[in-house]
């Protein structure tokens, strides 16, 4: 029996691509750091970690697999694994920091991260940025665009009532809605909803034309993406290595997209392919950038259907399952699975 051991914070009742790999020769397990009554919450990851490879180390040699998802499980991990089962390859998939660690967290993701076996990213940027910042083997990474299952497709007659035109923001990491504020009151006539965390917005000014959404379903701010004209993606700096997951889900709605100009984000939002990108905490710019696709509802259509086009070629659960694969059978001896 060969095993995937999963850490995450996510749901405890979810598996990654359990269900992609069915097969009685083939186990898949997840410790999650939710449900756990450790106190405090801290050292939650690093109860997980151990469980983790607590559990590894039961398994047969050659036998197991574990898979830290990000790169702050993946720290505690490495250590847990350096102790009870050094011989179980490590991959650190969705290694992606909103910042870069500083002080002891960053001495300590230098100590234990080499032990991995890979590192996955979601763009090019963070290849070389936590390489250097980490002192990380750099031929240890590797790019993998942000995968997952389509959306699915709206209902026919959608409970909700019909909105009058909108454009939609969404997200909290690396984000600069500051920014984006300045803009939208430069365009009273165009409404914005915003789909945020409070602490995004906190001590902002928030023009008469922006509704603000927080603490809302999933599927509620999917319905938001879904029937907005375009998305707007406001980022703190030129190098911000955030935003794909939302940049991903934009487009698999095909929608257009404008995007603060961000080396992080080159890999989906392509100037005036499947975005118009503006210069980082330059209000004028982005208000121009918005005002022209609000008014050309063509060109938000084209950029629109070159975004699909895109994440239906590269970022589909189907092209995690086949890195997944060919990864596996680069481990001498947890390779041998096929996904169903």
């Amino acid at each position: 029996m060969r095993t995937v051991i999963n850490v995450s914070e996510l749901d405890p009742h979810w598996n990654w691509l359990a269900r992609r790999f069915e097969s009685r020769h083939f186990q898949w397990v997840h410790h999650s750091l939710l449900g756990q009554a450790v106190r405090p919450a801290a050292l939650r990851g690093l109860v997980a970690a151990f469980r983790a490879a607590w559990h590894a180390r039961q398994v047969p040699q050659g036998n197991a697999l574990l898979v830290a998802h990000g790169p702050r499980i993946g720290t505690y991990l490495c250590l847990a694994s350096a102790l009870l089962c050094r011989h179980v390859p490590i991959l650190v998939y969705s290694f992606n920091y909103t910042h870069l660690p500083q002080g002891w967290q960053r001495r300590l993701a230098r100590w234990m991260l080499p032990r991995a076996h890979r590192y996955v990213v979601f763009s090019t940027l963070e290849k070389s940025l936590y390489a250097q910042h980490l002192h990380l083997p750099a031929e240890r990474f590797e790019m993998l665009p942000w995968g997952v299952r389509p959306p699915q497709e709206a209902p026919a007659a959608d409970p909700s009532p019909a909105a009058p035109p909108y454009i939609c923001a969404l997200g909290s990491q690396g984000r600069d809605y500051a920014t984006l504020f300045r803009a939208m009151k430069r365009l009273p006539h165009i409404p914005l909803t915003a789909v945020v965390n409070p602490e995004n917005v906190a001590g902002l000014e928030i023009p008469a034309n922006v509704t603000l959404r927080t603490h809302i379903p999933l599927a509620e701010a999917q319905r938001i993406l879904r029937q907005s004209r375009f998305m707007v993606l406001p980022l703190a700096h030129a190098q911000v290595p955030c935003g794909h997951v939302t940049a991903v889900s934009a487009m698999h709605h095909s929608k257009a997209m404008v995007c603060t100009d961000s080396v992080g984000l080159h890999d989906y939002a392509q100037r005036n392919y499947t975005a118009l990108l503006c210069p980082p905490e330059d209000d004028v710019h982005m208000a121009q950038a918005i005002e022209r696709l609000w008014n050309q509802p063509a060109l938000a259509q084209r950029l629109g259907a070159n975004g699909l086009r895109f994440v239906q070629q590269h970022c589909t659960e189907d092209a995690v399952v086949a890195w997944f694969t060919r990864y596996l059978h680069t481990l001498p001896s947890v390779g041998a699975c096929q996904p169903a």
